[in-house]
């Protein structure tokens, strides 16, 4: 190998797992599966090492030297051990890039900010300047089931203030919607959309309604509440019925399904937003117009359906992909387009090449 081959820059990325199915893991993976298109696009060598605790971290990082450290922390750290992580390793040298996969639009990390080159959010709101205002429970969203549905966010603390002076650092990264699966779904099921109309079931609401405490937090709150609306609709559209089912079942019911009804979670950007796209189905989702996210799925009447937060417009959407199925394959065409050329095109390997190399996006 000559000299001008040499890999120039020695890149560590530490995660917790890549286990599918789990914000952490997936986003790991987005990386697992670019990794030799970045070490070509930013002459890099790349080294991935399953690390969760601060300590194991940092003798990750003495032991291999990088010269920029990528971390994907562990969602349980408090804002004191990340800040003091991220201090500890840039008082060494190291450029350290943070990787945000936690599922709001806001995080209790943005204190690191002062320790890090960037900051890569895995969704980040369109306004920038909400960042700065006092919403209750921290994202818009929060905020407007509070003071709309009267659902109790008062006490949602996953937030943090970010300083106006090191927005700059702060990059709109990839969700976990970059997975090997939602690729290969995309590809088997994009030459049947043709037979989308033929699919049995009309509307797939599978939201699950597990209890995760005894009081209901406001995220249990309202998935129940949108099963009500569902329940309320004056004409039921055939589907499958609420409640949890194992992965194959779901899948299979995914593949006959034409529309997907995909309700906001602990953030907006969810599993089955993807997973209804990849498996050819029509997405029906509450209105993403405030946030930026890739792979942007979410080209409201080009790639999705949006419904209003409270979903009093359910009905006449339902309706209106009913009368309008030629549009409607049309649309989830151009999803599964997007999604794929997010693939073909390298988008994650493009993305964090130019943030190693200090450079535009190309």
């Amino acid at each position: 190998m000559s000299q001008a081959e040499c890999p120039s820059m020695r890149v560590l990325g530490t995660y917790r797992g890549t286990t599918m199915g789990t914000p952490d893991g997936q986003q790991a993976r987005g990386l697992l599966i670019e990794r030799g298109e970045i070490e070509s696009l930013a002459r890099c060598s790349v080294i991935l090492t399953e690390a969760r605790e601060p300590e194991a971290i940092r003798q990750a990082v003495k032991h291999s030297k990088p010269d920029v450290v990528v971390l994907l922390p562990d969602w349980r750290w408090t804002s004191e051990v990340a800040e003091a992580l991220c201090q500890d390793l840039s008082s060494t040298g190291t450029r350290v890039v943070f990787v945000d996969y936690y599922a709001p639009a806001n995080s209790p990390h943005f204190g690191v900010l002062p320790y890090v080159s960037t900051y890569i959010k895995r969704q980040v709101l369109r306004d920038r300047s909400l960042y700065q205002q006092s919403l209750i429970g921290g994202t818009p969203f929060t905020d407007y089931i509070h003071n709309h549905l009267g659902f109790d966010c008062s006490n949602w603390g996953f937030r943090s203030k970010l300083d106006p002076a090191f927005l700059d650092k702060v990059v709109v990264g990839w969700n976990l919607g970059v997975c090997e699966r939602y690729r290969s779904l995309c590809r088997l099921t994009g030459p049947l959309s043709v037979s989308w109309r033929l699919r049995p079931y009309e509307l797939n609401a599978r939201i699950g309604l597990a209890t995760r405490s005894a009081t209901g937090e406001w995220y249990e709150k309202y998935r129940a509440y949108c099963c009500e609306v569902v329940s309320r609709l004056e004409r039921r559209p055939r589907m499958p019925e609420f409640g949890r089912v194992g992965s194959r079942r779901y899948y299979a019911e995914l593949l006959m399904s034409r529309t997907v009804l995909s309700p906001f979670g602990w953030g907006e950007v969810c599993f089955r937003d993807y997973e209804a796209v990849a498996c050819g189905c029509l997405l029906l989702k509450p209105s993403m117009d405030h946030l930026e996210t890739e792979p942007n799925i979410y080209r409201a009447g080009e790639t999705y359906v949006p419904l209003r937060w409270d979903l009093t417009d359910l009905e006449e959407k339902i309706e209106w992909i009913s009368n309008h199925p030629s549009e409607c394959r049309d649309i989830v065409r151009r999803g599964q387009k997007v999604l794929l050329n997010y693939f073909d095109e390298h988008r994650l390997a493009r993305l964090v090449s130019s943030i190693l190399l200090n450079t535009s996006v190309a």
